[in-house]
């Protein structure tokens, strides 16, 4: 495996050098960075290879960050500001050599104060990655009881979530990610390194972006991407950080990969290019505390035309 030295963004991608070696770039191929972030990905796609890459997100923090990107990588960048959702508006008829997905939070956003992703950092509850919809602040202070429950319960999978969504409605108004984070922490025991607001603070960043439901959609429209556009063969690879992520890519690629017998009734077919789930190195999750739930999966989708 090629090593990946980091990247001129500042920001430290996880699972970098995987995510580059089952990508595998070429001269001459374009890539998709389906969520661009701080683009440490989209360099390091750029770096690997005289490739061109199609960056996609809905923050308009990423648009600014992609500039620099733009000038630097004139003919072989760019950047568009939306879901990658609506992938298929974005590469239309175009070929594509391979696609990479990081459904995490970037650092950028963690860190930005005004966002509220973080509990490490006191803010406003906003957890938005776009700028539209309702804010975390408006669903916790305005949703029922039993909403809420459902909320975190079933996006964070806590199983105090009974507790943690009465506490809540209790204690309302809430307009800080402290005041949210400590409501949490009086409710659940601390039994471990990992901070017991953090579940929840997922939870609810998850069902404002609904960001389960991005997946569904971005994964199914890559294959019919993949059979309109009669791609031969594309490498995607994706990393997820939460169990409800990753099971939906684990159901994508069961629901593609064909029996011998049904081969000839697909007009594509899904090879997983590793056997196991691929996680962060020891050494990154001690440099990077965030990695430790990455868990990365890759595959190749291959169009084997009309049936006859």
């Amino acid at each position: 495996m090629k090593q990946i030295i980091n990247t001129e963004s500042g920001h430290v991608p996880v699972l970098l050098e995987e995510s580059i070696h089952f990508l595998a770039p070429k001269d001459g191929g374009v890539y998709i960075d389906a969520t661009f972030g701080g683009g440490g990905h989209s360099e390091a796609i750029l770096k690997a290879a005289k490739c061109s890459v199609i960056a996609l997100d809905r923050d308009e923090d990423a648009a600014k960050r992609a500039i620099s990107f733009s000038k630097k990588y004139i003919d072989r960048f760019s950047f568009f500001l939306s879901n990658f959702s609506q992938i298929d508006s974005i590469i239309g008829e175009n070929f594509f050599d391979g696609i990479l997905f990081d459904f995490g939070v970037s650092s950028f956003q963690l860190e930005d104060v005004a966002r509220g992703f973080s509990f490490q950092v006191n803010g406003p509850l906003d957890m938005r990655m776009g700028n539209s919809g309702l804010t975390a602040g408006e669903v916790i202070n305005s949703f029922k009881e039993e909403e809420i429950f459902q909320i975190i319960k079933f996006y964070g999978e806590e199983r105090f979530a009974k507790r943690i969504s009465h506490d809540i409605v209790n204690n309302r108004p809430i307009n800080t990610t402290f005041e949210l984070a400590n409501i949490v922490r009086s409710v659940i025991p601390k039994v471990s390194l990992i901070d017991p607001a953090t579940k929840t603070f997922q939870a609810f960043r998850i069902f404002v972006n609904d960001e389960l439901k991005e997946i569904d959609i971005a994964l199914s429209k890559i294959e019919n991407l993949v059979i309109k556009n009669k791609i031969k063969k594309a490498n995607i690879v994706t990393i997820a950080f939460h169990s409800l992520e990753d099971r939906i890519v684990k159901n994508w690629i069961r629901k593609n990969q064909s029996k011998k017998d049904e081969i000839n009734e697909k007009k594509i077919i899904l090879r997983e290019n590793v056997r196991k789930v691929v996680v962060p190195r020891r050494e990154e999750q001690q440099k990077n505390p965030r990695s430790r739930s990455a868990r990365l999966r890759a595959v190749t989708l291959e169009y084997l035309g009309e049936k006859e």
